[in-house]
């Protein structure tokens, strides 16, 4: 199930991906407004899309659901709470930044830190899907 997930979020996320790897693969030198609209793209589909399939894997797991029931689940439940989602993405990077700043020595913490504020935030929009 899991393999199957991560085969189906690859394919959901490439899309935002495939305007800068045509760009790569050209050959030639992209002129900076092809790059800058690529990068744009990538964003946008990022923020608007992938992010709604965040938890996607947190239903896989807690509430024992198959790929395509999870990613569903999470694009319903992030219905209402996208720029929440958004923000949590904010801050996760900028707790990685933060560690990244400090010499190297804090990105294992600080990738763990934002990591774990993921299970957190599935358990604040979605709760409990079975008894503990």
């Amino acid at each position: 199930r899991v393999l199957l997930l991560w085969v189906i979020v690859f394919g959901l996320s490439l899309p935002g991906s495939l305007p800068a790897l045509l760009l790569q693969v050209t050959g030639s030198a992209p002129d900076s407004a092809a790059v800058l609209l690529a990068q744009l793209w990538s964003f946008a589909w990022s923020l608007g899309i992938s992010i709604r399939f965040a938890l996607s894997f947190y239903f896989l797991v807690d509430g024992e659901m198959g790929a395509v029931d999870s990613l569903r689940s999470s694009w319903d439940r992030t219905r209402g709470n996208v720029l929440r989602m958004i923000g949590l993405l904010v801050v996760s990077l900028g707790v990685i930044l933060a560690g990244t700043l400090l010499f190297l020595i804090g990105v294992i913490p600080a990738s763990l830190m934002a990591w774990q504020l993921y299970p957190s935030a599935f358990r604040q929009i979605v709760g409990r899907l079975r008894p503990a």
